[in-house]
């Protein structure tokens, strides 16, 4: 039967582009450019919401990668979330010693930080509070340290913030029956006070005696004349 078959014009080597190295430089160029214009979009996707998902799917690992991106550029409320979800990850993978190093973090860095009981389980809510009754009695002892130092240097709006932390920590669970945690109340109640009555200025006293009134300007005394003395007068001496 009849076939079907393309027909190919013929080119002659004049037709045929022919690329130069500088050419393909321009080529690559381009391609570098289209790459770094891409690289933004690509970074929006790494969000924490993402990397929720993905632990929420069982894709730790896939999660890890998103959160370690994230802890980079994060802001310091989002960061301390997603330390949080990078230990997680780690129980999740067995990954137990890195997990308390995670943790141990995330306690240093926000020391009133509480997990989640819907985002955490109870293994992993049972290992935080452990690590953070091992750290609080420290954390409690530097902190107070801090605020005392910020007194001492008369810096009195920074020490009431110290010491607020320190009397905070305080409250926390677990912490009333060690020792010396009463007396670090004490000191801490003592120097904030004093901290806020150096913070604000006294106000004057308004006072009830009125004001005196007025004087008039003393009158200015009266101009003299030149006096010209002649040989008539007393006292006078001719040269």
């Amino acid at each position: 039967g009849p076939t079907l078959s393309r027909v190919l014009p013929q080119t002659s080597s004049v037709d045929r582009p022919v690329v130069t190295r500088s050419g393909a430089r321009a080529v690559v160029a381009i391609a570098v450019v289209a790459w770094l214009a891409a690289s933004p979009s690509l970074v929006a996707q790494d969000t924490l919401a993402r990397a929720k998902d993905l632990y929420n799917t069982a894709a730790y690992d896939e999660a890890l990668l998103v959160l370690n991106r994230l802890r980079q550029t994060a802001s310091s409320t989002d960061s301390t979330e997603i330390a949080g979800y990078q230990a997680f990850c780690l129980l999740a993978l067995g990954r137990t010693l890195d997990a308390r190093q995670a943790l141990t973090a995330l306690v240093k860095s926000d020391p009133l930080y509480r997990l989640s009981e819907s985002s955490s389980s109870p293994r992993t809510r049972a290992l935080f509070d452990e690590i953070r009754r091992e750290l609080l009695p420290t954390i409690v002892q530097q902190t107070y340290d801090q605020a005392k130092a910020a007194y001492d240097r008369k810096e009195p709006d920074v020490a009431v913030r110290e010491f607020d932390q320190v009397l905070a920590l305080l409250d926390e669970p677990g912490l009333s029956g060690l020792p010396n945690m009463e007396d670090f109340r004490r000191l801490a109640t003592g120097f904030r006070d004093l901290s806020k009555a150096a913070a604000t200025p006294p106000t004057p006293a308004a006072s009830n005696v009125p004001d005196p009134a007025p004087t008039a300007p003393a009158p200015a005394p009266p101009s003299r004349e030149p006096v010209t003395y002649g040989a008539g007068d007393a006292g006078v001496v001719p040269p």
